[in-house]
């Protein structure tokens, strides 16, 4: 029950389900206000965190990659999201 209950907005800190990347918003933005929100709200269960994350993240091929392989850690969204980058730089 503990779980269930620090992910929703009982003391008005807001829920991590409530950060979603606005529109023009990058990536880096978006990982770092999210990451914040994680912080604020103090949970720890990882499923969850990652799945509230992909449930803010815009449409595109970021996302879709999340679909297609799974990352079991906010840690890992981070890592992959610098992986985008590197590979975006280069070009």
């Amino acid at each position: 029950m503990q779980a269930l209950y620090e992910h929703f907005d009982w003391d008005g800190h807001g829920s991590v389900f409530d950060v979603k990347q606005y529109q023009g918003e990058t990536l880096k933005e978006y990982i770092s206000r999210f990451g914040a929100q994680v912080v604020k709200v103090g949970t720890t269960d990882e499923p969850m965190i990652v799945y509230a994350f992909k449930k803010g993240v815009c449409p595109g091929s970021f996302s879709k990659s999340l679909n297609r392989s799974r990352p079991k850690t906010f840690a890992e969204v981070k890592r992959r999201a610098v992986e985008l980058y590197r590979l975006g730089s280069r070009k």
